[in-house]
């Protein structure tokens, strides 16, 4: 596309000095270090101020912090994703500093960040039980991230989004909002029945750890108690699980969610791979996670169940109901146990 556009010719004379280039490479390097400046996030912190340690939430809670964040309107979306991208530049991962220090190959991290889906393991903890690290470098690099950590909260005062004062005074609300959501829980756990609320606290511990490695994905999880239907999303999905009795696992995701599961499966340009979103493999893959694990976990109370193949598109009916918040997206998870049919 050619496009006329005046010029002041001096300060162009002058450009092509300094840069040794023709006048049409010298306007082009200008136009492609404007868009770099403007879409790139800073990488050192221009501010000493940081969050006192006693106050701000933890790393689990730091995305959900962001979110409450945006809601009462201390920082905009924006300005929290480029926090978050701050966040991502200052904080490598274990593998990423494993592969940097050339502890890993690049192809040794994506194995066992693949591996991860289907073993209830920490990365660092999963390369020593295979031999890959030992403990003394895997000691080393969480002490670099220790050392060298950047929060959500000094990120935001860092790059000038907000002062400290108010970042402090609602990680205060935050806790408080917090603790209310809690004694909301433990009042739901006391209306159901002993063997129920057993498997709802096993799955409230799993579930954010499956998101993570299933999509790479933090998340925050909390008991709604019976099912309404204003807790549904768009995509949904059910399996049972057969032995004493049946229990039904059922899912209800929203579509945000649903594209961090594919491209957890399918990587990031699954949309080239597939003429349509393959919507249905993402919620069988998240149920067959979630029935292997259920079932497990049922094992050890002595009971052995049996998992069915997961069907798609029934949104669930009734059962005890656990919400699924993400820092992307948002779902349920229902289940309810159902005597054999005679």
């Amino acid at each position: 596309m050619k496009v006329d556009v005046p010029i002041h010719r001096e300060l162009l004379n002058q450009a092509q000095k300094l840069a040794d280039k023709s006048a049409e490479e010298t306007v082009q390097q200008a136009l492609t270090l404007l868009i770099e400046s403007h879409n790139e996030t800073p990488t050192k912190v221009h501010s000493e101020q940081k969050v006192s340690s006693s106050i701000h939430p933890s790393a689990k809670q730091s995305p959900f912090f962001g979110q409450y964040l945006v809601q009462n309107q201390i920082v905009k979306l924006d300005e929290l994703n480029a926090a978050i991208q701050f966040m991502r530049k200052n904080n490598p991962r274990v593998g990423d500093l494993a592969v940097q220090k050339k502890y890993l190959s690049a192809q040794q991290a994506q194995e066992l960040h693949k591996e991860q889906r289907s073993v209830d393991m920490f990365f660092g903890d999963l390369a020593v039980h295979k031999g890959l690290l030992s403990q003394a470098q895997l000691d080393e690099i969480l002490n670099h991230q220790k050392q060298h950590r950047v929060r959500l909260g000094d990120a935001i005062v860092s790059l000038g989004f907000s002062t400290l004062e108010t970042v402090e005074e609602y990680a205060h609300k935050f806790h408080d909002f917090l603790a209310q959501q809690e004694q909301e829980r433990l009042k739901s756990n006391q209306q159901i029945t002993p063997e129920t609320n057993k498997l709802q606290n096993y799955l409230l511990g799993y579930l954010p750890k499956m998101l993570q490695r299933l999509a790479d994905v933090q998340a925050r999880v909390h008991a709604l108690g019976p099912l309404d239907s204003e807790h549904l999303e768009e995509f949904h999905g059910q399996v049972e699980l057969k032995g004493p009795n049946v229990c039904t696992l059922s899912v209800s995701l929203d579509i945000v969610l649903i594209h961090h599961i594919l491209v957890g499966l399918f990587s990031a340009d699954y949309e080239q791979i597939f003429e349509s979103p393959p919507y249905e493999d993402a919620i069988s893959e998240f149920l067959s996670m979630l029935a292997a694990s259920t079932a497990t976990q049922l094992e050890k109370s002595g009971f052995e169940y049996k998992s069915l193949t997961p069907s798609v598109g029934e949104a669930p009916k009734t059962g005890v109901t656990i919400c699924v918040e993400t820092t992307v997206g948002r779902g349920i998870v229902v289940f309810c146990f159902n005597s054999l049919p005679e």
